[in-house]
């Protein structure tokens, strides 16, 4: 077994977890799929979304759990250094999953 497995398998926080970034848009037409006539949230048109990979120590609490998607927490981590420049400049809606391999 190579070190780098031992040292995975003995200390629970090493490792990165996988961040996935959805950029949205607000729409208030008429002619954008949408109900009662408010406002909504709908993905980017201009924008996919995207997944990166940031250290797990980053993304989960003090218990070692991920954050939950969508959280406070896990919104943060758009800001994070290991994100595309473009999400951290990303002025609009948005929301954060957060998965462990």
């Amino acid at each position: 077994m190579a070190d780098a497995d031992r040292a995975s398998e003995a200390d629970p926080d090493s490792g990165t977890v996988a961040v996935t970034f959805h950029p949205q848009e607000w729409v208030d037409s008429p002619g954008e799929d949408h109900d009662w006539d408010r406002r909504q949230l709908i993905p980017a048109r201009e924008r996919d979304e995207v997944t990166f990979r940031v250290p797990r120590t980053d993304a989960t609490d003090d218990t070692g759990n991920p954050y939950p998607d969508e959280s406070y927490e896990a919104n943060l981590l758009a800001d994070h250094s290991s994100a595309p420049e473009w999400v951290n400049q990303w002025d609009g809606p948005y929301y954060v999953i957060v998965a462990e391999d």
